[in-house]
């Protein structure tokens, strides 16, 4: 498993003492306050139940991506054809994926994340998709990723395998 580049002590302790959830960020200046949870609105007019799909019309399938990376997760719904480009996100550090086929087994990827441990990070490399007889299947990351941090940015190989899994109702 790929492990995020080390860091000198001053940082990795920021991370390991948790600052980076903290109500101050590692040069102590205040955190902004979180946005409200949005409040649903009722639906204009009747709500009608959604048609159930008939052989002319058969529910749409999907992959569900999922993996760790260190202490991040990735998760991602592909909806359709993976010759098409397709993303993830990485929750837990503002991370952000994006797949960019050359066919429907291979292709590039980069991310950009916001919270590293307090600092940004970012990455970039190829990936190769085995499917397996349940229509799931692996994707095979190899690249570098980085943190840039006030001292400097730490790379580090990235050498992971997300899975995917059939997942119905894209």
């Amino acid at each position: 498993m790929a492990r995020l580049p080390r860091v000198p002590a001053l940082l990795a302790g920021l991370a390991v003492a948790g600052l980076a959830a903290a109500q101050t960020n590692p040069l102590g200046t205040p955190r902004p306050a979180p946005a409200p949870p949005a409040v649903p609105t009722a639906p204009a007019g009747p709500v009608r139940p959604a048609a159930a799909p008939t052989p002319s019309q058969p529910l749409a399938a999907g992959l569900r991506i999922s993996g760790r990376i260190d202490e991040a997760t990735v998760q991602g719904l592909v909806c359709g054809d993976l010759a098409r480009p397709f993303g993830a996100v990485s929750p837990e550090v503002e991370g952000r994926w994006s797949f960019v086929p050359r066919s429907a087994s291979a292709g590039s990827f980069t991310y950009q994340a916001r919270n590293v441990g307090g600092v940004p990070g970012s990455g970039s490399g190829t990936y190769v998709i085995t499917r397996d007889a349940a229509g799931g299947g692996r994707i095979k990351l190899d690249g570098t990723g980085s943190i840039h941090s006030p001292v400097g940015t730490f790379s580090a190989t990235i050498y992971e395998t997300l899975t995917l899994t059939p997942a119905a109702g894209c």
